[in-house]
């Protein structure tokens, strides 16, 4: 996802290393496969930390969450949340 600014950056992601990881795998064949290859790769990178990671197909989600460090990114049809706690 392009950014149209850094107030949206702020508002959608305060973490670069989510956001490389995220755009790494969101075009997978599956949403599922997407999920799992986000959270295995942050798991393996941050072992001290737990993490919430879901996949939106052609959806809207509302979602409320405080965290430490958090990003979404997305394409045209598809975008993946990631939550640290």
């Amino acid at each position: 996802m392009i950014h149209k600014d850094d107030q949206e950056w702020n508002n959608q992601c305060n973490s670069q290393e989510f956001s490389e990881v995220i755009l790494k795998h969101l075009e997978m064949m599956s949403l599922k496969s997407s999920r799992e290859s986000i959270y295995k790769e942050l798991d393996a990178a941050y072992p001290d930390s737990l993490f919430t990671v879901f996949c939106l197909k052609n959806s809207t989600a509302s979602y409320q969450a405080d965290s430490r460090r958090y990003c979404m990114e997305k394409t045209d049809d598809r975008s993946c949340y990631v939550f640290e706690f």
